[in-house]
């Protein structure tokens, strides 16, 4: 085409040029008043080649003119081709944008214009979208939102990262993240939107399992029984703690975030190890990898040290090294130790004073009976006794029993409806109690053999009180035995109580055998030792 172009120009212009010459030529041969005012066909023989000469310019102009033409429609025909391959890519481009585009009329509210992937999302086809109101598509908890917006783009003529709910045509929610801008017409007057819906549905979910997720931690945390702190190794504080660890330490939360583990614990541990040096190997080992378990010595806000045993873990952190502290109260669990090995303590020690008690008890008895059936009864009385002492000791765990139960029990066998017992509240100590109750047996026995449970009017009242020095006033009287006579010597019974008393127990006796029955006034110590 290009080529055909030059070659009709290059021969059009050839045809002017002799032309040209042609009509210069009958310039001089004519004159300048008869010569023609431009190249023309003359009926001169030999300038006739010069008309048809012109008359090929012409020719040759008007081919000129059909090339451009056609030259003209090729290009019309090629911006057509162009225009409608823009065309296929703007529609492939926006028909098949992973959002969603839609436009709706603000008068109305109804949707005017609308994307493939909104119709394929929501699962309408295109005609039931267009020219529905847009207030259809949204889920009932969403509209009053969506009606805030659409006030907030007229105010302003855009709104950005609005989070709606709409519904599917099965109705099933979608969660899209609303970008909007006014289209406004030659006056200024907003007359649509220019929307995009960006699908977050997996993002609100993921946020919502999320905050589950934490919740749950939370929920972990704040109700595990131990005390749980988080702390930040590289900023030296804790960040983050439940209530137990509050209480443990008797400081609100923000409080205890500004803390670190050496402000909370005393300078040396009860192993006489530095505090400071401890905690970072155990802090080191848990950041290793490790999960050091030990017991800690800590102190809380009023200043009392608290004992614990402390585990730690590495948490994951992307950019941080923490550690997670679980710190348990073991005050009672160290007095239960203790109560153990006291407990231990004393029953070995026990043991070996009621191997003792019981050798003197055979020898005393022995000694004091005739025959083996008096000897048999004496001695089981008095094991008897022992053994009641020793239930009772048993049942607190070795840490001591009411004075009351002691007398109760020791007295059950002659008929608590003929003793009397009352008295303070009062706890003996385990090193107490068994010579106590071998006392209060040998007065009972001494009273069936000759004193106020010999007859059937007898009767014994227990009393006892507290007084001044922290001791106990305890009197034993009887009643109802008749004449009594004071004995020249005191039997074995008697004797064996006065030195219970005296030396096992550590008080003081004194005994009157007045008319009616015995009077015992004894004077013990009160409480645990």
């Amino acid at each position: 085409m290009m080529e055909r172009r030059r070659l009709l120009r290059s021969f059009a212009v050839l045809g002017a040029s002799l032309a040209a010459l042609c009509w210069l030529a009958a310039l001089l041969f004519f004159g300048a008043e008869q010569a023609p005012a431009r190249p023309v066909l003359v009926t001169v023989g030999c300038l006739s080649w010069i008309a048809c000469l012109a008359c090929g310019w012409r020719i040759a102009g008007e081919l000129d003119e059909r090339a451009e033409s056609d030259e003209r429609t090729s290009e019309l025909r090629l911006l057509n081709e162009a225009l409608r391959q823009s065309e296929a890519r703007y529609v492939d481009l926006y028909d098949r944008a992973p959002d969603m585009y839609l436009s709706v009329d603000v008068e109305t509210g109804r949707l005017v214009e609308l994307n493939g992937t909104l119709v394929s999302t929501l699962g309408y086809s295109r005609h039931e979208l267009l020219g529905r109101p847009i207030s259809e598509l949204y889920a009932e908890s969403s509209r009053a939102r969506a009606r805030e917006s659409l006030e907030d783009l007229k105010r302003t003529g855009a709104v950005a990262g609005v989070e709606l709910q709409v519904l599917r045509k099965s109705g099933a929610p979608l969660d899209v993240s609303v970008n909007a801008t006014a289209i406004r017409d030659e006056n200024g007057r907003i007359v649509r939107t220019r929307t995009i819906w960006r699908d977050v549905t997996d993002r609100r979910s993921a946020e919502r399992r999320l905050r589950e997720s934490e919740r749950r931690y939370r929920t972990l945390v704040e109700h595990a029984p131990e005390a749980i702190v988080v702390l930040d190794v590289d900023a030296g504080h804790f960040v983050d703690a439940n209530q137990n660890a509050t209480r443990l330490f008797k400081m609100d939360r923000e409080g205890l975030l500004r803390r670190n583990p050496f402000e909370l614990s005393p300078e040396l541990q009860p192993n006489h190890r530095s505090s400071r040096q401890a905690a970072a190997g155990y802090i080191e080992e848990a950041l290793t990898g490790g999960t050091p378990t030990f017991e800690w010595e800590h102190v809380d806000a009023d200043g009392t040290s608290v004992p614990c045993e402390v585990r730690l873990v590495r948490l994951p952190a992307q950019d941080r090294r923490l550690v997670r502290g679980s710190l348990t109260d073991i005050t009672e669990r160290r007095r239960t130790r203790e109560r153990r090995q006291r407990m231990m303590f004393e029953l070995d020690h026990r043991v070996k004073n009621n191997l003792t008690l019981v050798t003197a008890l055979l020898e005393h008895t022995l000694a004091g009976t005739s025959t083996m059936d008096e000897f048999s009864r004496a001695f089981a009385g008095r094991i008897q006794a022992m053994a009641k002492t020793h239930d009772a000791l048993a049942l607190t765990r070795w840490e001591g029993v009411e004075l009351a139960q002691i007398a109760e029990r020791v007295l059950a066998p002659y008929g608590l409806g003929r003793i009397g017992i009352d008295g303070a509240d009062v706890t003996l100590s385990p090193s107490v109690v068994t010579p106590f109750g071998l006392v209060l047996h040998e007065l009972a026995t001494n009273a069936v053999k000759y004193g106020a449970l010999a007859t059937e009017r007898g009767r014994i009242d227990v009393r006892w009180s507290l007084t001044p020095g922290d001791r106990i006033d305890l009197v034993w009287k009887e009643s109802g035995a008749g004449e009594i006579t004071p004995p020249t010597e005191y039997g074995r019974g008697i004797r064996l109580s006065v030195g219970l008393v005296e030396y096992e127990i550590g008080g003081s006796i004194e005994l009157d055998f007045a008319t009616g029955g015995l009077s015992c006034r004894m004077n013990l110590p009160a409480g645990l030792p």
